[in-house]
């Protein structure tokens, strides 16, 4: 809806640049060097402007894939990878579901079939997205289910992550790796082991739908603020946003027809990312001297607290953001989902005074 308004908006620029170039002789745009060009003649120029990207806009969003094939999603243990999984299968994709805890299937299944979905065309497989052995025997399993079934991948989707916390000073270089390992590593090895299943399927159906990489990236990346405390977590995110960034204009250079988009989320809840996130920080503390504790632990409490309180975008809105950008025929680079995804990168882009003092005084009181 807010497309079709935005273009709407341009459609009518478009259409009063018309008129008042219906009112400017020819020679107004020929003979007047560009400098002393009349206002109505750069009204049109604008209205030009404004009527291509009306029609890029209502082009490329408007046009949709079909619900076909199959897509192969990470971390559909909990939070957004689980209902990512129950969405996609419940508007007609079959799901390849990567687990971590064995338990997660009969709970993942049993949810589809609540919402209405259809658990038969759901396919869970065991999934450790650090390790290349894990990664490769699930390659294997999808492509025997593929031919078994006649049917194609058509799009993967990286979920899987975790979040750690804690002063830079004092973080433990294992960590860091640990971080890296599993948010952005695990999607590189996701990608580059899967890639070769997507690129046959489009290669050898050019008229059929396009593939497509989803990645998880957070806030309403770059260029938003970087929040103290959070150095491992944000580094990881945003070497996500450069790869998703690099390689998205690779597979244009090379005309593949495969995509990749990020979706960008604020603060997400109900998930177990809170839960998850104060039990790797009591085993960070632990990693770390007594005295970082004594000196970070009231800002990293405030950090918490603040994050308790922030009310959060339901998790349904990701999975809905991902359906888009499976299916519009010309994905953007980003979706952010959550009012605070999109006002992050406008706090981003303020002088640096007024930035710094923005996140400081509301998540840590200072």
């Amino acid at each position: 809806l807010a497309m079709k308004f935005t273009s709407l908006i341009f459609a009518a620029g478009a259409a009063y640049a018309a008129y008042m170039a219906s009112q400017v002789s020819a020679s107004a745009f020929v003979e007047i060097p560009v400098a002393d060009v009349a206002v109505p003649a750069q009204t049109f120029w604008i209205g030009c402007a404004c009527a291509a990207a009306a029609l890029v806009l209502l082009s490329s969003h408007e046009k949709r894939q079909p619900v076909e094939g199959s897509v192969f999603v990470t971390g559909c243990d909990s939070g957004m990878g689980e209902i990512t999984a129950i969405h996609l299968n419940t508007v007609g994709f079959y799901v390849f579901a990567g687990i971590f805890v064995p338990a997660s299937k009969d709970k993942l299944l049993k949810k589809i079939a609540e919402a209405g979905g259809d658990p038969a065309r759901c396919f869970c497989l065991p999934l450790d997205v650090t390790k290349n052995e894990s990664v490769d025997a699930a390659v294997a399993s999808v492509q025997e289910n593929l031919r078994e079934r006649g049917d194609f991948l058509s799009a993967v989707v990286n979920c899987a992550g975790l979040g750690f916390s804690g002063p830079a000073e004092y973080f433990p270089e294992k960590l860091y790796e640990k971080q890296l390992q599993v948010n952005f590593f695990g999607y590189v090895r996701v990608f580059q082991k899967f890639f070769p299943i997507v690129r046959e399927y489009t290669e050898k159906n050019p008229n059929g739908r396009r593939g497509r990489f989803v990645f998880i990236g957070t806030g309403g990346g770059v260029p938003s603020p970087s929040p103290a405390l959070l150095s491992a977590y944000m580094a990881s995110k945003w070497a996500v946003e450069a790869f998703c960034q690099s390689l998205r204009l690779e597979l244009k250079l090379r005309d593949y027809r495969i995509d990749a988009t990020m979706i960008n989320p604020g603060y997400i809840k109900p998930t177990r990312l809170m839960e998850e996130g104060v039990k790797l920080l009591e085993m960070t503390w632990k990693m770390m001297p007594s005295k970082a504790r004594d000196e970070y632990g009231d800002l990293l409490d405030k950090f918490m607290k603040f994050s308790e309180e922030q009310p959060g975008t339901h998790p349904i809105y990701i999975a809905k953001a991902i359906e888009e950008a499976l299916n519009c025929a010309s994905p953007k680079t980003r979706y952010k989902v959550g009012p605070d995804s999109k006002a992050s990168p406008i706090v981003g882009i303020l002088p640096t005074p007024a930035k710094e003092w923005i996140v400081n005084k509301s998540m840590y009181g200072k």
